[in-house]
């Protein structure tokens, strides 16, 4: 994964900015991924503190197993775009401060072009949506998806375009299904939530769940491609912590139910991520889910102990 954060492997200008201007001023790369990390954590404390108010250890719940472990610690260019989501634009957007909210965005397209679905959120917030239209909206989406998986529209493209990401063009059944049961859930509880409020127009929180559907949806046309799927709108998906942190609570009699679904689902998660992880990486064969390292700049000389491979930084690598 470090490897991969190299700024020669990535076209956006911005990236590639900020690695050169950390490597003339001598910063070492592990340094440097240590203050974007700080930058991430800061950015996801300020959203804790503003939206996630009594609820905060639940949120950390839902976000660790893989916003955590692998946008905050490998997928690091999108990671960087989800704490600032998370963070300001949020909030920004909920204000109606669309100036500083599209200048920030912009600036974020230079660091990973993903941020495009950032500049559709106020689109969105314009546009009136019910529930019910939302999840129509979802279900047309899983039925584009399906007809695209038809006709292997995978295979198509790949004979014009020339992308590692249309390599690996099967379906994850199990990840199709975990976001569609995970929407249902979603929606019980915002439902529940909306009982007796004010018109879902001026309701700042339904622009959040049109955030939320609309990246369901379009996880459903994209499904033919587990990956392209998975990386592409999991910017839009980090909204349902936020969702499911404000209505839990409102499900009453069915609460307990939820929130036991939810950490269920973090458990198998987290399981299944570590386990990808340990895959895609030579590491030794003691390693398991259950032992899984935690090594950081402190003490970075001790993953020696638990990989077979060589870690060269991009900054330390020869001109």
């Amino acid at each position: 994964p470090i490897a991969a954060l190299d700024a020669t492997n990535h076209s956006e200008p911005g990236w590639k900015f900020l690695n050169a201007t950390f490597k003339m001023l001598g910063v070492s790369f592990p340094i440097f991924i240590s203050i974007l990390s700080l930058f991430m954590m800061v950015l996801f404390l300020r959203f804790l503190n503003r939206f996630c108010g009594q609820r905060k250890f639940l949120a950390l719940v839902l976000s660790y197993h893989t916003m955590y472990m692998s946008y905050f610690m490998s997928t690091i260019r999108q990671g960087v775009l989800i704490a600032v989501l998370l963070g300001v634009l949020l909030q920004w957007l909920l204000e109606g401060k669309l100036v500083r909210f599209y200048l920030v965005t912009l600036l974020l397209m230079t660091i990973h072009s993903i941020a495009v679905l950032i500049a559709l959120m106020p689109i969105l917030r314009q546009i009136h949506l019910n529930i019910k239209q939302l999840i129509c909206m979802v279900a047309l989406g899983y039925l584009i998806g399906v007809a695209l998986s038809v006709v292997n529209v995978g295979r198509i493209l790949s004979q014009f375009m020339d992308s590692t990401y249309l390599m690996e063009t099967e379906i994850s059944l199990v990840a199709v299904m975990e976001r569609l049961v995970t929407f249902a859930v979603v929606t019980f509880c915002y439902y529940l939530y909306r009982e007796g409020l004010e018109p879902e127009a001026k309701d700042p929180l339904h622009t959040i769940y049109k955030i939320y559907a609309l990246g369901v949806c379009l996880y459903g046309v994209l499904m033919w491609s587990a990956l392209i799927s998975s990386r592409a709108v999991y910017i839009l998906k980090v909204v349902e912590i936020l969702m499911i942190c404000v209505c839990v609570l409102k499900c009453k009699r069915s609460a307990t139910l939820v929130l036991s679904y939810c950490l269920l689902l973090s458990g198998v998660l987290y399981i299944k991520n570590v386990g990808s992880y340990l895959d895609q990486a030579d590491y030794k064969e003691h390693v398991t889910v259950y032992n899984y390292p935690y090594v950081t700049i402190f003490n970075q000389k001790d993953i020696l102990n638990y990989r077979t491979d060589i870690i060269s930084y991009p900054f330390e690598k020869d001109e």
